[in-house]
């Protein structure tokens, strides 16, 4: 006889109502694996076909992404911080988590760490019951309670999860801060511009061709732009959107990803706080990967990862693949056409003195405070960027509209 999968809803000895499946031989054998648990069960009934696919659904990635709760980034911050100060107590990984079910009576964060709970209690580490929620621990996270997990120092892991995770959103807090102002203005001149081409300019034209008046060059040309909008408008729409999803494509594709991501690296500004963020993090995960005393080859495998972008997978793939031949970190650092040539310098020079762990520390904060002073120095660009297009679209409508009407008057 073959078996079959149950599904049982049940209350355990905390007095917590679950939900799990079960695989037996009859419902009869299914009742007495409850009963052996001590769960009070409140019912029991066989699992579907369609179900059967649809628990294989719930498995994929695109699933974890569109459905899961998602928690927000203080949630994730104080989660992480008082879970490291539970372990850091003495207090087992299970109960630690249980107590943290009172911080938050939102039902996403309660959702979240039962589904965790569950995990753990069937025997899942930490790190794989994370992965199921991948919009809310980004892979640095996981990375790093993985490695905390397979060398015995969880809280140290976690603690660096927190570290990290306040130093991004106060970053992050900063960016919207300063960028918020300038966006909302950028968008009512825009809209502006818009209402003035469609509505504005045929009026104008109209009047100063009625009155025999010579329109100025600029009103003359939004004009014909007007026009040509309205002739082309859906064409443009549809040319616009067909180059985003081919964009879209190519970033998806490996091999076109790979140099699409290449040419986004060598971009002015962009390029080179997108090449900071990298090599903080990684230096910082390879860090503590180290101080764990984690093999440098492992540690690679782990961080291979660290990212999405394929370009920065195939550098992380050729490096570890240089490591496993016998190349020293610096070498393969050196040789790499993505992270900075000091960044190499400073490795040789921890693997020479045997102070690879300092040297890693160093090139994180180097790195970061790096990160920081380009953040700060785009921030005190946009007021003086931002005043000089407020003036330069003035300057615009002054001449477009305005001088018409001076030059009727006089």
């Amino acid at each position: 006889m073959s078996a079959s999968w149950y599904k049982f809803r049940y209350i355990d000895t905390k007095g917590n109502r679950k939900t799990e499946r079960l695989k037996a031989k009859s419902m009869r054998l299914a009742k007495q694996y409850i009963t052996s648990r001590n769960y009070n069960l409140v019912s029991i009934r066989k699992v579907y076909a369609i179900e059967k696919h649809l628990l294989k659904f719930k498995k994929t990635k695109i699933f974890k992404i569109l459905f899961q709760p998602k928690l927000t980034r203080n949630e994730v911050y104080w989660l992480t911080k008082e879970l490291y100060g539970f372990l850091d107590s003495g207090l087992p990984l299970l109960d630690a988590i249980y107590a943290l079910k009172g911080f938050s009576t939102s039902s996403r964060y309660q959702k979240t760490l039962n589904s965790i709970i569950q995990e753990i209690e069937n025997g899942k580490q930490l790190s794989d019951a994370l992965e199921n929620f991948p919009t809310s621990f980004p892979r640095y996270y996981i990375i790093a309670v993985k490695s905390g997990e397979n060398v015995g120092h969880l809280s140290q892991s976690l603690k660096s999860n927190a570290d990290t995770i306040n130093w991004v959103n106060i970053n992050r807090t900063k960016i919207v801060q300063a960028t918020i102002f300038p966006i909302i203005s950028f968008i009512m001149m825009v809209t502006s511009f818009i209402v003035s081409l469609r509505v504005l300019v045929p009026y104008f034209m109209k009047v100063l061709r009625q009155m025999r008046v010579e329109p100025p060059f600029i009103t003359a040309r939004m004009f014909e732009l007007n026009v040509f909008l309205t002739k082309n408008g859906g064409l443009i729409l549809i040319g616009i959107n067909a180059c985003l999803m081919l964009i879209a494509l190519l970033a998806s594709n490996k091999k076109t990803g790979y140099y699409l991501e290449r040419v986004i690296v060598k971009l002015p500004i962009y390029g080179q706080l997108y090449i900071y963020f990298m090599s903080t993090y990684l230096a910082q995960i390879l860090t503590l990967l180290i101080n764990q005393r984690y093999s440098i080859l492992n540690s690679f495998l782990l961080c291979k990862n660290l990212f999405n972008g394929p370009f920065f997978n195939k550098e992380m793939e050729t490096i570890h693949n240089k490591i496993k031949k016998g190349y020293s970190m610096g070498q393969c650092f050196d040789e790499s056409i993505l992270f900075p040539r000091f960044m190499a310098q400073l490795i040789k020079d921890g693997e020479k003195t045997g102070t690879l762990d300092s040297k890693m520390s160093a090139i994180s904060e180097l790195y970061k405070a790096r990160l920081e002073n380009q953040v700060e120095w785009v921030f005190k660009m946009i007021s003086p960027a931002y005043l000089l297009f407020t003036i330069g679209v003035t300057i615009f409508f002054i001449y477009a509209f305005f001088w018409p009407v001076w030059s009727l008057y006089f």
